[in-house]
Parts: C-alpha cells; structure tokens; sequence
C-alpha cells in the first residue's frame, strides 16, 4: 500500500522475519475475518491507508480462497519514521499475502478432512439407499 508500510509491534521488539505475526485470520465456510496489527508511517493518513488494507486483502483473499472478506480489523500499534521502517523490512504486501496463504490453507485442511470423512463412510455400509 503507497504511503504506508507496516509491520507488527512483536517484530520491532523481536528479531523475527516471520511475515504472520500479527496476522490473525478466522476463516468460516464462505467468509473470512481479518485482524492486522501494524506501524504506519508519521505524517500518513491512517484511513486512508486503513482503506487501502481493506481493498488489497479483499482482492487477494478473494483470488486465492474465492471466499468473503467480511471484516477487517486494524490496529495501529505504533508509529515511526521512513528510515526506523527500513530496519524492519516486513510489507504490508508479505502480510496481505500471508493471511491469503493462510486462508488458503486452513480451506484446503478442512476439503482434506471432508474427503478423509468420505472415504471413511464409502468404505461402511451405506446408512441411506
């Protein structure tokens, strides 16, 4: 997102590049709910950029999962300079993409478990004819 960037307070107080820290994804059978925890940048419109979040992950959960952004949440947890955020080069891009892959993944466990049910029950005797 222009204008702003964005990584999670746990990240400038850890050593960490791990692009799912602060990302928290509930993900239903047709929806999904977003929680984001950033820093954003001084002197930057956060509702704007708030908006901008809102459309990238809608967009990008939408291509990868076809499910319903229904809620987004955002936190601004700190604030800092052009120069502090170059230190911790974490985007607002890896982690859009992370709650996408993570969507993405908890759907594909969740088919798997359904087709485990299946082949369990076609091996049985059928309970309805």
């Amino acid at each position: 997102v222009e204008g702003g960037f964005f990584s999670n307070l746990t990240g400038k107080l850890i050593n960490t590049d791990d692009v799912t820290t602060g990302v928290d994804v509930e993900v239903g059978k047709t929806q999904v709910a977003v929680d984001l925890k950033v820093v954003t940048e001084y002197r930057k419109n956060v509702p704007d950029i708030y908006e901008k979040i809102k459309e990238v992950i809608r967009k990008e959960v939408a291509a990868m999962t076809e499910l319903e952004v229904v809620e987004v949440n955002v936190t601004v947890t700190d604030i800092k300079t052009k120069e502090q955020q170059k230190e911790d080069d974490v985007s607002i891009q890896d982690r859009v993409t992370s709650a996408a892959q993570t969507t993405g993944k908890f759907t594909s466990e969740q088919v798997d478990k359904v087709k485990d049910k299946v082949e369990d029950n076609t091996d049985k005797e059928a309970r309805v004819k």
